[in-house]
């Protein structure tokens, strides 16, 4: 197919066929030949897409894997970050102009780019690098990016009175919208009109603030932000395989050069565990914290920000093997993502607590 094409102009069709050749060089471990046919793909694709397209974040993303099975560390952390621009751009260009909803159907499309690149750095082995570093940047930039760019916004809106309006009429149109008292044609005249003043007000707000400026926040951040005798953990979970998911945990602390990355769990290892043994075993202790206390050492604190089904368990009460919660033995801050550490702008004030109760 690659000798009926014509050699210029690049086209569609040249780019396709480079990109399909990689990947079956890489099923055959010839990750030379992978490699070239990855960059051929690039080069063509540099020159009939945007920057910031779904196409050159592809390419991107499948020459960094192949430069790295090639053992070209250097060559695929450039490309990764090249692949993070890709998408850091492409939501930057849309995310501006998007109701909530339209952004969460857009990510779904693109998080894939992101995704699919954690199995790869598993099967390297490769645990403390400058890849890592820019795997876990890469994480960092999907991780709760939905929640973030919600919370953002909502700054930059309640910094502005100009906005107010929108906000009281959008608030009272999906108060009668939640309550599904109305026939479907009057809801749905109502989910209309909140959607245009959604959008309106998004406008608007993209011209005061730019909400989205976390897309920016790397691990050189992270490392500046976290004082001392703490560590950040990020964990991430993917599919490893056709059948199985994986959970990794990214872990950085102040005085180490690169992020490290610390394998835990396969999902099948934590559906096994009997679910009334989970707060009195020591078994979850051993699939989550154990792995990751070792790698840290002594710390005062753990800033951490779940994944998978680490979601839905209060991983900071499991015990030891000395049937001690890991949160009588150090202090444990949960996170939506660890970028949170870079975007704090003063300190939580630990004097005064709201305690609610009997609820």
């Amino acid at each position: 197919a690659l000798e009926h094409l014509p050699k210029t102009p690049a086209s569609v069709e040249a780019v396709e066929c480079n990109y399909y050749m990689a990947i079956a060089h890489y099923h055959n471990d010839n990750y030379q030949a992978a490699t070239e046919s990855a960059q051929r793909a690039v080069d063509l694709a540099q020159e009939i897409y945007d920057e910031d397209s779904y196409r050159m974040a592809e390419t991107y993303e499948l020459l960094a894997n192949m430069q790295a099975f090639n053992g070209d560390f250097d060559h695929a952390k450039q490309y990764l970050l090249r692949m993070k621009q890709a998408v850091a751009g492409n939501i930057r260009r849309t995310f501006s102009y998007m109701t909530a909803q339209e952004r969460e159907n857009y990510w779904a499309k693109l998080q894939q780019y992101v995704n699919e690149m954690q199995p790869f750095l598993l099967r390297m082995n490769e645990q403390q690098s400058e890849y890592t570093d820019a795997l876990y940047d890469v994480t960092l930039l999907s991780k709760s990016l939905l929640l973030q760019s919600e919370v953002e916004l909502q700054r930059v809106v309640e910094g502005a009175p100009q906005l107010r309006q929108h906000i009281e009429q959008l608030t009272h149109l999906k108060q009668l919208i939640a309550q599904e008292q109305l026939p479907p044609d009057s809801i749905h005249v109502l989910k209309l009109q909140a959607e245009m003043i959604e959008q309106q007000l998004v406008a608007e707000s993209g011209q005061i603030g730019d909400y989205l400026h976390f897309l920016d926040i790397n691990h050189h951040d992270i490392h500046q932000a976290l004082p001392p005798h703490t560590a950040a953990v990020e964990f991430a979970t993917f599919r490893y395989r056709k059948d199985s998911l994986m959970t990794v945990a990214y872990v950085m602390k102040p005085e180490w050069e690169h992020v490290r990355l610390v394998p835990l769990f396969e999902q099948r290892e934590w559906d096994a565990l009997p679910a009334r043994n989970i707060y009195t075993s020591p078994d979850a202790f051993q699939l989550v914290w154990a792995p990751i206390l070792e790698a840290v050492g002594t710390v005062d604190t753990l800033y951490f920000a779940p994944s998978g089904s680490l979601y839905n368990t209060a991983i900071e009460y499991l015990p030891d093997m000395q049937d001690r919660p890991i949160c009588d033995r150090l202090s444990l801050i949960r996170l939506s993502s660890t970028r949170q550490l870079a975007l704090q702008t003063q300190p939580a004030d630990g004097q005064r607590a709201v305690l609610f109760g009997g609820l």
